[in-house]
């Protein structure tokens, strides 16, 4: 325990069942006898997941939040807190003791296995939010707020951040496995996104194992006097006696590998159907399959884990839909085509949305906002931008801005259309194919159309993903058009122009290193720099 010297305390005592609690963490912001609330709530709760508890004295203090704080609430000014009085207080105290705890209880290998702590620490916030605050909203007040409550954000539960923290991170291409050391880890993942994910890991054994199973194997970690815990004697006690949970530890802890489910074949059989669910990715995974009738759940069955394809027999009776992980159990970077219909194809339904908004897969969704343009011949031009960009990156995205030229009384505007195509294990990491083009006026009743198809291809070093050596090639060409105006031959022609760009850097603190090829021709002209 840390030594302090103050000429005048600072720090305030608490005792519950269990602990011994001396602190100065927040204390302006509660009365003492909502803070001992807080931690005789906190107390019963690990007592209950983990418990019998041993009898320990915790220093909790300010300088330890700082360096584990609740990402996202640790942000928040003290003028403007959008959830309940004491919601954020509670879960940073919480993480703390569970922490302190946890280094003290349980004997682990930080470098290499600091998943485990990370996954027990995650999974016990997010069992906490559900028991004590099962309404509260990521944006918390903010989702009541008109210009927002319309949104699928403002839907999303607190826990659904950290789902969407890993599904950054693996839509970038920028995830690694839980397995990976520590000091082998990019930033990002260090601090957030594989604690997230173990967490996230950890609710997908709830779901498969139920939740009163996974809680009585986890209180074996304590009942069983282990003096170090590793992931081989993590593996024992979550089999329990008559299950296997190999694929678990093999592919989403040592793997780097992302699931990506699809219903690939629907057969009737008599009362039956044969449903082939195919896996798009590399792992080997289990998959809940639901059955719908009219919009409502009529039953759901978990598929043995598979690799690559799997066919399952399920009642027809009440079955009019199919959805592949519906509820996002199996962390999966694509929902898009879970879907299925048993009698005819199902398409899922469009959405309109005013403004960019976080993906739901359940529909097709199309974005819109308000566009306005000027040029010196169309004058103002007033129009609609479509687009189904959302919050986390997908592969295709498409862009169409139609406008209404006043001065023209023309259709004018632009658009653009590109496909991203990540590779989880090849140096070539990233793969981008896009073409974007315009259709404006360049002079009294005369128009130009633009064409720019490109592509881009990026390098790195798969294997490390903490160097920051990264290689680009370009290749782009324009193409522009022109209406002949009829009353002078002095104007510049129709033309094509071809681009070849290569970057390669390596930017580094101390040594900082890039360099640049640039190539571009035409029928007209050649350069190279």
């Amino acid at each position: 325990m840390p030594l302090y010297w103050f000429h005048k305390s600072e720090f305030q005592r608490y005792q519950t069942e269990h602990f011994n609690i001396i602190t100065d963490f927040d204390l302006k912001k509660s009365t003492p006898e909502i803070r001992q609330f807080q931690l005789e709530r906190i107390d019963t709760f690990l007592n209950e997941q983990i418990g019998p508890l041993q009898s320990e004295t915790l220093l909790i203090d300010t300088r330890q939040h700082k360096l584990n704080p609740v990402y996202g609430l640790n942000q928040l000014p003290d003028f403007f807190n959008p959830f309940q009085a004491g919601f954020d207080q509670e879960l940073a105290f919480l993480k703390l003791i569970v922490n302190q705890y946890l280094k003290r209880t349980l004997s682990i290998d930080l470098r290499e296995d600091y998943w485990i702590r990370a996954g027990l620490q995650i999974h016990l916030l997010q069992e906490y939010v559900e028991r004590y605050f099962p309404n509260q909203k990521l944006l918390g007040s903010i989702s009541r707020w008109p210009i927002v409550k319309w949104s699928r954000l403002s839907t999303l539960d607190f826990n659904a951040q950290y789902r969407l923290v890993y599904l950054n991170g693996a839509r970038n291409n920028v995830h690694q496995s839980l397995n990976t050391p520590k000091d082998k880890l990019i930033n990002f993942n260090a601090k957030i996104s594989n604690e997230y994910l173990a967490g996230v890991h950890m609710q997908l054994l709830k779901q498969y194992l139920g939740a009163d199973t996974l809680k009585q194997r986890l209180k074996k970690l304590w009942s069983g006097n282990l003096k170090f815990l590793n992931p081989q004697q993590l593996e024992q006690i979550l089999n329990g006696e008559d299950q296997d949970l190999s694929w678990y530890f093999n592919n989403f802890i040592a793997q780097r590998s992302s699931n990506d489910f699809k219903i690939s074949k629907v057969s009737p059989r008599g009362d039956s159907l044969a449903v082939t669910i195919t896996n798009n990715g590399k792992a080997i995974s289990p998959v809940r399959i639901s059955r719908f009738a009219n919009d409502t759940l009529s039953g759901s069955i978990w598929t043995p884990p598979f690799e690559e394809k799997v066919t399952i027999n399920i009642p027809k009776y009440q079955t009019q839909r199919l959805v592949v992980n519906h509820n996002g159990e199996v962390p999966e970077i694509n929902q898009r085509n879970n879907y299925a219909g048993v009698d005819k194809k199902y398409r899922r339904p469009v959405q309109l949305r005013l403004i960019q908004d976080v993906e739901d897969p359940n529909y097709r969704q199309i974005f819109m906002l308000p566009s306005v343009g000027y040029n010196l011949y169309d004058g103002l031009s007033l129009g609609v931008r479509w687009y189904n960009r959302t919050v986390l990156p997908k592969p295709l995205h498409y862009n169409f801005e139609p406008q209404y030229a006043l001065s023209s009384n023309s259709l004018v505007g632009g658009g653009s259309v590109v496909y991203n195509h990540w590779n989880e294990t090849s140096n070539l990491f990233l793969k981008r194919f896009g073409m974007a083009g315009n259709y404006f006026s360049y002079d009294e009743g005369l128009f130009y159309r633009r064409l720019s198809p490109y592509a881009i291809f990026a390098f790195r070093d798969q294997n490390d993903l903490r160097k920051n050596k990264r290689q680009y090639v370009t290749l782009r060409s324009v193409h522009v058009t022109r209406d002949k105006s009829l009353n002078t031959d002095a104007q510049e022609p129709n033309y094509s122009a071809y681009n070849l760009h290569y970057n390669y850097s390596d930017n580094n603190l101390i040594n900082y290193y890039t360099a640049a090829f640039n190539a571009q021709w035409s029928s007209a002209f050649t350069t190279a720099s």
